[in-house]
């Protein structure tokens, strides 16, 4: 599901469906782009499934060559050019100390896709983004064991405040100056959450709105049920 809410997520002029649920889920999104599309004449404008190879700027134009999914060769030429290559597909992990001798399986989030996976499994999720507090969820309900192990503190930011979106929320009160919004925030926050160092989770080091916060508190719910464990910092593996 989306982490920002159907109210600020849509295309200016073009809301998103209002029996859609105030966090659509990622096929809502996918079939929302597509109307979006279709209503104003996209797709005609698209080729799909194409592999651009060569590129080259000449007299004021872009020449693009490449080849579609039957692997006919085509070239284009245009004005403008936008590389827009994103960076989803390839991995960024660090190495961890004792990695080479680990005898359990590393797996990056941009590999992972069903919590089927998890079942039956001791599993060790490192990192609070956002892919990796979801992940840590299904782990909590499907995995044996579940762990999640953070370097720092993070402000944890429910999905609705005042039975509203956050992101709603927060847009009605984006008038205060930024300080303010942090006093006001933060306290806000330690009311309906608490002291967060119970739960085994290290006290943030910054105050909340100055970093991305995570916005997720079903990992709150599972560490309040002992169904994930908070751990620090991995120091080195061994063996499994």
């Amino acid at each position: 599901h989306f982490i920002s809410s159907k109210t600020m997520s849509g295309h200016l002029g073009f809301p998103m469906p209002e029996d859609y649920p105030d966090y659509p889920s990622n096929k809502q999104i996918f079939e929302y782009i597509k109307s979006f599309a279709e209503h104003y004449g996209l797709l005609q404008h698209i080729r799909f499934q194409t592999k651009v190879a060569q590129i080259e700027f000449k007299e004021g134009l872009w020449l693009i060559q490449g080849e579609d999914a039957h692997g006919e060769r085509f070239s284009d030429e245009s004005r403008w050019l936008v590389c827009a290559s994103g960076t989803n597909w390839y991995k960024h992990q660090p190495t961890l100390k004792g990695q080479e001798n680990f005898t359990g399986e590393v797996l990056h989030s941009v590999d992972y896709h069903d919590p089927q996976s998890l079942k039956g499994q001791n599993v060790l999720v490192v990192g609070a983004g956002n892919s990796g507090v979801d992940i840590a969820c299904d782990a909590a309900y499907m995995a044996d064991n579940a762990y999640i192990s953070l370097r720092r503190g993070y402000h944890f930011v429910p999905k609705h405040i005042f039975g509203m979106p956050a992101d709603v929320f927060g847009a009605q009160s984006d008038w205060m100056p930024i300080k303010l919004s942090q006093l006001v925030f933060g306290g806000l926050l330690r009311m309906l959450n608490g002291d967060l160092t119970r739960l085994g989770l290290q006290k943030p080091d910054h105050k909340v709105l100055s970093s991305h916060p995570i916005l997720n508190t079903q990992i709150l719910h599972y560490l309040q049920h002992g169904d994930i464990k908070a751990m620090p910092d991995i120091e080195y593996l061994d063996g499994n």
